[in-house]
């Protein structure tokens, strides 16, 4: 029976405790998702057998999960940030203070969070195969393409829960249109710059917390380094105009 994977809807949540799945609801789903997908990435332990070249079946080791997906820079109505920000950034090591977003360099507690990461996709046979990945920290990249509507791309790795057949959520989702990349400045070394697209990748490191207590063998997952880079490509100039080489 084919999927029809058309029909789709990510939703996410902090948790309460770090690597402890929360309970997903369709207001934990209420912002525009583009292209979701969470994959297991789980690795197989092989084993020789004996008198011969077959092998025995092989056990599965750690149990980790991926979730990859786009958000584009809406806004959902909200008194404050959109929601997506709030939820995506905290668990990406980024704390909001006021309304400005700053890296931190520490574990997930009070200010960096963990998240619960689920996607419902329907099933081809009236119902829907509901995954799942808990303890999940990750890293995103900003892309900037002018003219167009800016977007995000994240990236997030956490522990893989058993796949269920649930019900399909129907969220409400946000309607205002996304912010375009235009219409403002594009400066670097104090120098206003004409640009096709400029990308700024946060560069976080993700490792998985090995743990026996859990069956999956990992508790969550942990941000350790952070290599932030911001790519352009600008328009040609002149020496005259601004000697880039100098600078």
């Amino acid at each position: 029976m084919p999927f029809l994977k058309r029909k789709r809807v990510l939703a996410a949540k902090i948790e309460s405790t770090i690597g402890t799945a929360e309970t997903l609801a369709a207001a934990d789903a209420a912002f525009n998702i583009y292209d979701p997908i969470i994959q297991c990435t789980l690795e197989m332990e092989s084993r020789q057998g004996q008198g011969g070249f077959g092998m025995l079946a092989s056990v599965p080791a750690g149990r980790i999960g991926v979730a990859t997906f786009r958000t584009m820079l809406e806004w959902d109505g909200t008194a404050t940030e959109p929601s997506w920000a709030d939820t995506f950034f905290p668990a990406c090591g980024w704390v909001k203070t006021g309304q400005v977003y700053t890296p931190r360099s520490e574990a997930p507690g009070t200010n960096v969070k963990t998240l619960t990461i689920g996607l419902y996709q329907d099933n081809g046979a009236g119902s829907t195969v509901f995954k799942r990945i808990a303890g999940a920290m990750g890293t995103f990249t900003i892309n900037l393409p002018t003219g167009r509507p800016a977007f995000i791309e994240w990236t997030f790795t956490g522990v893989w829960q058993a796949p269920t057949a649930v019900t399909m959520i129907t969220p409400t989702y946000p309607t205002d249109m996304p912010l375009r990349y235009a219409g403002g400045l594009a400066e670097w070394n104090n120098v206003n710059l004409c640009v096709e697209s400029a990308t700024i990748d946060a560069g976080n490191t993700v490792i998985m917390r090995e743990c026996p207590t859990t069956a999956a063998g990992y508790i969550s997952a942990f941000i350790t380094d952070r290599i932030p880079t911001v790519s352009i490509n600008p328009e040609a100039s002149t020496i005259a105009a601004k000697d880039r080489w100098a600078a």
